[in-house]
């Protein structure tokens, strides 16, 4: 995934599971495949049901405020993933 504003500038971008930060991306330069891993602490994932990923690119804008002068970012990324209990 790559994420750029409209000139290009690639921000810095929070990342939150079910609501909390865990981290915070800033790609200034192209990443390697190790780096694009991000480590979820299990505490923070549901036991069972859906465990949403938040991707909140900094300065970003939602898309009903934008003008088309605008050069902030657009949008939030969403994901949802469905947790199930391991078996062993």
């Amino acid at each position: 995934m790559q994420l750029a504003d409209k000139d290009g500038r690639i921000p810095r971008v929070e990342v939150r599971v079910n609501q909390t930060p865990i981290t915070t991306i800033s790609v200034v330069r192209s990443m390697q495949p190790e780096e694009h891993r991000i480590v979820i602490p299990r505490l923070l994932l549901r036991q069972s049901g859906f465990t949403t990923i938040e991707l909140r690119p900094e300065a970003s804008v939602a898309a009903s405020r934008v003008t088309p002068e605008d050069k902030r970012l657009l949008g939030v990324g969403l994901i949802a993933m469905r947790v199930a209990p391991s078996i062993q």
